[in-house]
């Protein structure tokens, strides 16, 4: 479906792959998400993205369907669904890296909309 990059303060590009945000079927492995809501502009070639959320997991499958069946138990989520996000992005990392770490390294380097933590 299409992947982004998105770089962190050090400099290292992590590349995540695109999945529509009601998308059933995510790996039960850790990751680290991004939610965002993606619009065409008028030349339906180029989209703009609002980048609403970025968040990490030890499972991107229990915790992306806990986002989709929301009762607003976790403090973003009131603000994830107000943007109203149609897109999630994941990046499933090898085994060595941390997700914490990754997490970390992308917030202090992208601002988003629903995160308050490291910006």
């Amino acid at each position: 479906m299409g992947t982004m990059k998105l770089t962190g303060k050090s400099g290292k590009e992590y590349t995540f792959e695109r999945k529509n945000y009601t998308d059933k079927d995510f790996p039960k492995s850790a990751g680290v998400y991004c939610i965002v809501t993606r619009s065409p502009t008028s030349w339906k070639i180029i989209y703009i993205q609002k980048f609403i959320y970025l968040g990490r997991t030890e499972n991107l499958n229990d915790r992306i369907s806990k986002l989709q069946n929301s009762n607003n138990q976790h403090y973003s989520e009131e603000c994830i669904e107000s943007y109203n996000p149609n897109v999630i992005y994941i990046y499933q990392p090898s085994l060595s890296e941390d997700i914490e770490y990754i997490e970390k390294d992308i917030l202090k380097n992208k601002s988003f909309l629903c995160n308050t933590q490291h910006q």
